[in-house]
């Protein structure tokens, strides 16, 4: 078992939960904090019931950082002031509400988030350059939406590309939204730029539906649209390339879930195909049946091939978070050229699964209604990097989703950005950081704790995972302080946790909050990175 799981790590884009490194201009993410200017688009959309956002920022080098944010409307319009100045810390963490940003309420639209180098007289925005900067800040937005299970969404930014850039679609899939952050830079500034896009819907068996359509996107604007297909994927590239060097091609995709989640897609097609070869090594926890407040819970393995050839992976094994086994033997499944599967338990309309539906997990799980027990399992994954791996929770006694999960690749080193810290546990929101232990012996994970502002370190207690197991550590309880020594100023409210076991493991950070009967409200999925 344990063999399975010493493939290479790799660095990769997660929407609901990252799991990757740093990078500047657009260009490909890699390991390792980089510093340099680079831009982020987050795309956010109101609630009828209410909403709250804030911008977090975390500068991942030791210098302060300059950042600029504007907000923008669908048209390309500000909300607010354009470019207002922010300084982040070195090391440290800034957070600001989106209503300051906008001036007040929105209708929708996205925020611009730029650091730039501040060693250039006349700055070129988002690419990167060999003169010093002075930091890089890693960029996500947290979206509250008020009322009874919705949720609170976390997401990296977008780093558009001048190439095709590939989204899913699920039966979960609202509304599609497309945010062009193009530009053409001179001497003398960056000047956004209104694009020509082409876009492709594909089925699930990924034969196109319907005609190729063209779309004209207004500089710094977005275009949103209903999918046309209940499962498969859509397909985005400009029209007009090769483009000319001064012309900077930013976009990308982002799918509105029910109506409230929105799920930020990090897939570009021709710039990450072989880009890490070999299989890499995911994990996934999920819920599954009824837990003692009465909350059902069920999921769905999203499983999209965006490429021209089929592609094989496999359910290595399912253990639940004690460690106990419930699959130890893996299950192949070969996904054809361009196919789309969503791979469930019970079906959203129906009470168990449909006659003849794609799944690795109908003799597993079983009929999540007819289930009196419930589960907390982790799924090991092994898949090539140009496939789309997520999981999709949902209840499905009234249809609502609450979650999307990225892949959580193993990693030697994770750290958990912005997580909330509370000194009482005595509330009804939780903040947790899952750790699952991929090997069969126990693994020991050292923790570091470091304020927002002034970086200070706090050298927690390590804790040991046992053997293929997943445990639940909460900072929760407990008393930080940016200044140690001070009895009298009030707590730091959130922090940043540095995980480093030595052996690796899957990371996975989340906020829980329950009315006063236990019912389940919104489930926060947290930002990490490696």
């Amino acid at each position: 078992m344990s063999k399975r799981f010493l493939l290479p790590l790799f660095v990769a884009l997660l929407g609901a939960v990252w799991v990757g490194g740093c990078g500047s201009g657009g260009d490909q993410f890699t390991g390792g904090a980089r510093s340099g200017p680079v831009r982020f688009a987050l795309p956010f959309v109101p609630s009828t019931s209410g909403v709250s956002a804030t911008i977090g920022m975390k500068n991942v080098t030791t210098g302060d950082a300059p950042v600029y944010i504007t907000a923008y409307d669908s048209a390309g319009n500000p909300y607010g002031a354009v470019n207002q100045a922010f300084v982040v810390p070195g090391q440290g963490e800034l957070r600001v509400p989106l209503a300051q940003i906008a001036g007040g309420p929105t209708n929708g639209g996205w925020v611009c988030v730029e650091t730039r180098d501040v060693t250039t007289p006349q700055p070129v925005i988002g690419e990167p350059t060999p003169l010093p900067t002075t930091g890089f800040v890693f960029a996500y937005l947290h979206r509250e939406l008020l009322g009874g299970n919705n949720e609170v969404d976390s997401t990296p930014g977008l780093a558009g590309r001048a190439s095709g850039v590939t989204l899913p679609i699920t039966p979960d899939t609202g509304r599609i939204q497309l945010i062009n952050h193009s530009f053409d830079q001179n001497a003398i500034a960056a000047i956004p730029q209104a694009v020509l896009y082409r876009i492709e819907t594909f089925d699930e068996s990924g034969n196109q539906a319907g005609a190729a359509v063209t779309q004209f996107v207004a500089a710094n604007g977005t275009f949103d649209w209903l999918p046309g297909v209940t499962t498969g994927y859509v397909r985005v590239e400009p029209i007009g390339a090769p483009f000319p060097p001064q012309r900077q091609i930013r976009y990308g995709l982002a799918a509105r879930e029910n109506g409230f989640h929105m799920h930020v897609e990090s897939r570009y097609t021709e710039a990450t195909l072989g880009h890490w070869p070999g299989l890499l090594d995911l994990g996934f926890d999920v819920n599954f049946g009824t837990d003692e407040a009465g909350n059902v819970h069920d999921f769905g393995l999203l499983l999209n091939n965006p490429t021209g050839s089929s592609e094989s992976l496999s359910l290595i094994a399912v253990y639940r978070k004690g460690g106990a086994p419930v699959l130890t033997i893996p299950r192949g499944y070969v996904l054809g050229a361009g196919r789309t599967v969503y791979m469930r338990t019970t079906t959203r309309d129906s009470i168990g699964l449909l006659q003849g539906e794609d799944s690795w997990f109908d003799d597993i799980f079983g009929d999540v209604f007819a289930t009196q027990t419930f589960d907390e399992v982790t799924l090991y994954v092994q898949a090539p990097r140009s496939l789309d791996v997520s999981v999709r929770h949902f209840d499905p006694s009234f249809n609502a989703f609450y979650q999307v999960q990225r892949a959580i690749p193993r990693s030697n080193r994770a750290c958990v950005f912005d997580l909330p810290i509370q000194v009482s546990q005595a509330g009804g929101t939780r903040n947790y950081v899952s750790i699952t232990n991929t090997t069969t012996s126990p693994l020991t994970v050292p923790i570091r704790g470091y304020t927002p502002m002034l970086g200070t370190e706090y050298i927690l207690d390590s804790i040991e995972v046992p053997a293929l197991a997943t445990i639940d550590w909460s900072p929760d309880g407990q008393t930080f302080r940016e200044e140690p020594t001070d009895t009298v100023g009030p707590p730091v409210s959130f922090m940043r946790f540095d995980f480093a076991p030595t052996t690796g493991a899957l990371f996975r950070g989340r906020t829980e909050g329950r009315d006063p009967s236990r019912q389940l409200e919104f489930i926060t999925p947290t930002a990490i990175r490696d």
